[in-house]
C-alpha cells in the first residue's frame, strides 16, 4: 500500500490553511497523513493537531522546501506533498483519484489546476479522468517521490521564493523519473486566479531573474538547459 504525507505551508494565513486542512481531512486514511508546516508570525499561525511549528522567522517557500527534504520522517511515506495553503476545492475521493497514478517510476506528481496556475499545461486536459505524463510540473500542489527528496539534498537551501519549478521538473527526469499531471482530480488555486497578462509575464520574469541567481554554483543542475515550460513540455517524454 502507497504511503502519502500532504504538508500545507503555512504563512501568516491561518483561514486559506485552515480551508484546505478541513477539506483534506476528509482525504485522510492510514496511509495518507495529513500535516501543517507553519512558519507564521504570532497569533497568525494555524492551530490544528497535526502543526508543525517552524519557528517565527520567515524562511520563505523556500526554507519550508528545505525542512521537507531535511525531515526525518519523509523516509515513512512514499510520496510526500508540498502544497500551497491557498489551494482548496480537494475532493473527498482527492486520494483515492492521485493512488492509481503514484508509483516508484514517478518523481513528481500534482493534481490539474482547473484555476490559478500560470502555465497552461497544468489546466485539466480534456474529460476529467485520467493522468499525462509531462516534463513540467508547477509547485503548487506537488507530490515528490521520497527517493528524489533524498536526492534534492544537495541542493538545499532552496531559493527562497520557492521558484523551483522548472528546475525539479528537470532534474527528477535527470535521476530516472517521469512527472505526472491527473486530470481525474483538480483543485484550484486562489494565488493566480484572474491574473492579467502583463502582470503574468512580469511575475514569470521575476521567476526567471530569481531561479537563474539560485541555479548558479549548484553543480547538479548548473548545466540545466534554459528551458522554460512550453519548451519543456515540447521535449521528448521520458519513456
Amino acid at each position: 500500500m502507497i504511503r502519502v504525507a500532504s504538508i500545507i505551508f503555512s504563512y501568516n494565513d491561518p483561514v486559506r490553511v485552515l480551508r484546505c486542512y478541513g477539506e483534506l481531512l476528509r482525504t485522510r486514511t492510514e496511509n495518507h497523513r495529513i500535516f501543517v508546516l507553519d512558519n507564521s508570525r504570532p497569533g497568525l499561525g494555524a492551530k490544528t493537531p497535526d502543526t508543525i511549528w517552524l519557528g517565527e522567522d520567515n524562511v520563505g517557500h523556500g526554507g519550508m522546501i528545505d525542512f521537507v527534504v531535511g525531515w526525518a520522517d519523509a523516509e515513512h511515506y512514499d510520496f510526500v506533498g508540498m502544497l500551497n495553503c491557498d489551494t482548496w476545492g480537494y475532493r473527498k475521493d482527492f486520494m483515492q483519484r492521485m493512488l492509481p497514478y503514484m508509483d516508484d517510476t514517478i518523481g513528481m506528481i500534482s493534481p490539474a489546476i482547473a484555476q490559478g496556475s500560470c502555465w497552461p499545461c497544468m489546466s485539466p486536459a480534456g474529460k476529467p479522468r485520467g493522468a499525462r505524463f509531462s516534463n513540467f510540473v508547477e509547485t503548487i500542489a506537488p507530490y515528490y517521490n521520497w527517493r528524489l527528496l533524498e536526492a534534492m539534498q544537495p541542493l538545499c537551501p532552496f531559493e527562497k521564493y520557492g521558484y523551483v519549478d522548472r528546475a525539479l521538473s528537470v532534474f527528477s527526469i535527470r535521476h530516472g523519473f517521469r512527472n505526472r499531471i491527473v486530470d481525474a482530480t483538480s483543485i484550484q488555486h486562489d494565488a493566480g486566479a484572474g491574473m492579467a497578462d502583463d502582470a503574468r509575464a512580469e511575475l514569470q520574469a521575476k521567476w526567471r531573474a530569481s531561479l537563474l541567481a539560485w541555479c548558479d554554483g549548484r553543480q547538479s543542475i548548473q548545466d540545466t538547459p534554459d528551458l522554460w515550460p512550453d519548451e519543456i513540455n515540447a521535449m521528448e517524454l521520458p519513456r
